[in-house]
C-alpha cells in the first residue's frame, strides 16, 4: 500500500506509472461509490450514487489502485486520454500533475494521469498536459470547489473545502499542440 503524502508533497512522483479505476467516465454526471475491486455492489453502500454533478465530467475520474490518501480512500485521479470507458474499468498511465484540493479540512489531492499510448491533444506519444488541458483541469476544479463546499455544508460537514492550485510536470506547447 502506497501512502499519499498529502500536503507535504506528491505521494506519486511525476512520471510514476499507475493504474486508475474509473469511477466517473468522461461526460458523466454521476459519481458512484465503487468497491475496492473497482466494481459496484460489494460492501456497505458500494455501487450507490454518491452524488449527481451539475456539470458533466470533462475527463475520466477515478482512484489509483494500491494507494491510500489522508481521507482513508484511494488517491483520486483525473485521466487524460484513454478513449471511452465505463465505471469500474482500469486505465494505466503516468502521473503528469497534481491538483491541490482540500475537502472538509482534509487533504484530497487529485493526481493527473496521462493514459498509456495517449499523447496530448494534437500531439503524439506519452507527454505532459497541453495549455488547453491544464486550463480544462484547473477550470473544472475552480468551479467544482465551491460546489463541493456547498454540498459539504448541506451534509453538515465543516472544515475548509476548495481548489488550491495545480502542479504540472513536463511543459507542453500552446493549446492543442506541442
Amino acid at each position: 500500500m502506497r501512502e499519499g503524502e498529502g500536503e507535504s508533497g506528491m505521494g506519486m512522483g511525476m512520471g510514476g506509472a499507475v493504474s486508475v479505476v474509473i469511477e466517473v467516465p468522461r461526460g458523466s454526471f454521476l459519481k458512484r461509490e465503487l468497491a475496492e475491486d473497482g466494481r459496484g455492489g460489494r460492501g456497505r453502500g458500494r455501487g450507490r450514487i454518491e452524488y449527481v454533478s451539475p456539470l458533466p465530467c470533462p475527463f475520466h475520474y477515478g482512484s489509483i489502485e494500491g494507494t491510500r490518501g489522508a481521507d482513508g480512500d484511494a488517491l483520486d485521479a483525473v485521466v487524460l486520454g484513454g478513449g471511452a470507458a465505463r465505471a469500474g474499468e482500469r486505465r494505466a498511465g503516468r502521473v503528469i500533475g497534481v491538483v491541490r484540493f482540500v475537502d472538509a479540512g482534509v487533504c484530497d489531492d487529485k493526481y493527473v494521469v496521462r493514459a498509456d499510448g495517449e499523447g496530448a491533444v494534437g500531439g503524439t506519444g506519452a507527454a505532459g498536459a497541453t495549455v488547453w488541458e491544464r486550463r480544462l483541469v484547473e477550470g473544472f476544479f475552480g468551479v467544482y470547489g465551491p460546489i463541493r463546499y456547498a454540498m459539504n455544508r448541506a451534509r453538515g460537514m465543516r472544515g475548509e473545502t476548495g481548489y488550491r492550485g495545480a502542479e504540472w510536470g513536463e511543459e507542453r506547447g500552446a493549446a492543442g499542440g506541442r
